[in-house]
């Protein structure tokens, strides 16, 4: 999101986030899909339409501006889709990540990702399907994120624009490690 409001018009980020507090309090309807949207589902799409890349960020910018007059039909994948699914989930991550146990955990946890990333807030992927694909995982989490061990050997790293950062990320644990951008 912060390269795409880098490369948006000026205010759009600011237009972006008088949306979602407007969509907390009414959904925004989108007609064309049968649907209506409220923050955390217009954030969930507005992911999945960056995720394809660059060249198709405009279409982006026409859903927020459609949406601002009312009609948040630009922002459905397809009017057979009109709600976000699971991209890349399941229960595939429900060993991985910590959960919330309770409604409250989870509504804590939405609150906190919503205060350090108001524009994707608790729609990012991880954040908001694993509390619901995991709600209740009859397995306690056995793989939980952790650092890397620091006997590990220099390892390369390659990522795309897309996973750059996190690719470093784990990279930069490992001392003599490198990271290149693909």
């Amino acid at each position: 999101m912060d390269r795409f409001f880098a490369w948006a018009p000026a205010g759009l980020e600011q237009r972006w986030q008088a949306l979602l507090a407007r969509a907390d309090e009414e959904p925004v309807p989108a007609p064309e899909a049968g649907a209506r949207y409220d923050r955390t589902q217009l954030q969930a799409l507005a992911y999945l339409k960056l995720r394809p890349g660059p060249a198709r960020w405009g279409e982006l910018t026409a859903a927020i501006t459609a949406a601002e007059a009312g009609d948040a039909s630009g922002f459905a994948l397809s009017s057979s889709q009109p709600y976000p699914g699971i991209p890349g989930g399941g229960v595939k991550e429900c060993l991985d990540f910590p959960r919330a146990g309770t409604q409250r955990e989870l509504a804590r946890t939405v609150k906190r990702l919503r205060a350090i990333a108001p524009n994707t807030g608790a729609a990012f992927p991880l954040a908001w399907h694993l509390p619901l694909t995991c709600a209740g995982w009859p397995a306690p989490v056995s793989n939980p994120p952790a650092p890397m061990p620091r006997t590990l050997p220099p390892l390369l790293g390659a990522g795309t624009w897309q996973d750059y950062g996190a690719t470093s990320r784990v990279a930069g644990q490992i001392p003599g490690s490198r990271t290149i951008r693909y």
